[in-house]
């Protein structure tokens, strides 16, 4: 039996119900945006650096080796980093919330957990600020 056929029993024996997640973490995807509430943010993008993690299934990718089943990551990583750099939002809460609904047009994603840092804000009192959403798909 050849190792493709093997890989295609096994996960067509898994029991493939929403509790079963798997997991693609895209980490410190970096932008930067008009992002604050003071003057000086208002004028002068910063850096917004996103960590992403992103549960879906990937049982049918693995079994098909097709990017049609799986997360891809680099289209993904693509429209954040564009959305992000033209957004001009006032609160980094308001920024986190317009990501994860851009997010849930994939509809394989079904669940994610997103930081959004801004690691110049607070300098040099802090190294970072940064605001972590947890959301799961209904």
């Amino acid at each position: 039996m050849k190792q493709g056929q093997v890989l295609a029993q096994y996960c067509l024996r898994q029991d493939l119900d929403k509790t079963q997640m798997d997991l693609i973490s895209i980490e410190q995807l970096k932008a930067d945006a008009i992002i604050g509430i003071y003057k000086k943010e208002r004028i002068t993008p910063q850096p917004i650096i996103i960590d992403m993690d992103l549960f879906f299934q990937a049982n049918q990718a693995a079994v098909t080796d097709s990017i049609n089943y799986a997360l891809d990551y680099h289209v993904i990583c693509k429209e954040i980093h564009e959305f992000v750099s033209q957004s001009q939002f006032q609160l980094i809460e308001t920024l986190a919330e317009a990501i994860v609904q851009r997010l849930w047009l994939n509809p394989l994603i079904l669940k994610i957990k997103l930081k959004v840092s801004k690691p110049e804000a607070l300098k040099p009192m802090a190294a970072n600020v940064s605001l972590t959403l947890h959301r799961t798909r209904n």
